[in-house]
């Protein structure tokens, strides 16, 4: 849910000029460095989110919005990940972070993290997408917020504008976009490929933190 969640967010949509597989010819040029991350504040250990039996921890709960980002930003799964993890008493990932090459120049890095003060609905994120003519990088932004989002988009021409997107609860568009698949009038936004590929980065990610 979260990574569809994720993919109707009109913010996200709104960036597809800058995605890699599309920047030949693009705004930013080719892609040379992404980023992503979620923060989010910490929580009662009685949550869900902070036991290893029910797979909690930073990143099966808030990691795949960042690695969700930049798989559907990137074009593609990363070729090589190195990635590093504190680690709770109870054996779950309170703040992991990554490096990913994917071939040729381009690299990316996420965090995801629960490390803020305790039960206090605090988070922060953002993003930054760098290339050879510019970068796009986020402003007011929020993996789930909805209202009025920015961005800035920088050139090295001189081009520098801040944009604004409405964004209604993207949750809401989840749902309207699942029962317009069931009625067969359009396909899913995450593919089944796009699925598979994104759980073999959360797996590797995973492995090499000891999780």
């Amino acid at each position: 849910m979260k990574i569809a969640a994720t993919f109707l967010l009109p913010y996200l949509q709104r960036q597809a000029p800058f995605r890699a597989r599309r920047n030949s010819f693009g705004v930013i040029g080719d892609t040379r460095y992404a980023e992503a991350a979620l923060i989010t504040s910490d929580y009662d250990h009685s949550n869900i989110r902070m036991r290893k039996e029910t797979f909690g921890g930073s990143t099966y709960d808030i990691g795949v919005y960042s690695l969700s980002f930049l798989q559907c930003m990137l074009g593609m799964a990363p070729e090589q990940i190195q990635a590093a993890a504190v680690l709770s008493k109870e054996g779950i990932d309170t703040f992991t972070t990554a490096v990913m090459e994917y071939g040729g120049k381009m690299r990316a890095h996420f965090d995801c993290g629960m490390v803020l003060e305790t039960e206090k609905n605090a988070s922060l994120d953002r993003f930054q997408i760098h290339g050879s003519k510019g970068s796009v990088c986020s402003v007011d932004f929020g993996f789930n917020a909805p209202g009025t989002l920015t961005y800035r988009l920088r050139t090295f021409d001189g081009a520098d504008e801040l944009r604004k997107v409405e964004v209604p609860n993207n949750y809401c568009l989840e749902v309207e976009q699942f029962g317009r698949c069931v009625r067969n009038e359009e396909e899913p936004y995450v593919t089944e490929e796009f699925s598979i590929a994104l759980a073999g980065t959360v797996d590797k990610i995973l492995k090499q933190i000891g999780y």
